[in-house]
């Protein structure tokens, strides 16, 4: 199986985005550009519904101190 992803960038805050609807696999896009906010990291991340129930045990990294595992 190939799964696809998808740099939205140039998409956020610009156009609507169905990723649910439109079946991706993930996602992920920065916040400076048309959200006008600062730079940085990642500012969000999709994974499709369909992949929540994967079976691997993994921590979910999430909040203002989600980078911090402990």
């Amino acid at each position: 199986k190939c799964l696809v992803g998808w740099d939205l960038s140039h998409a956020v805050a610009n156009v609507p985005l169905y990723l649910n609807k439109w079946n991706v696999d993930f996602a992920c896009w920065c916040n400076y550009k048309y959200a006008c906010s600062g730079p940085g990291g990642v500012a969000g991340m999709f994974i499709h519904e369909r992949y929540k129930n994967e079976g691997i045990s993994r921590q979910r990294l999430s909040g203002w101190w989600g980078h911090k595992i402990n």
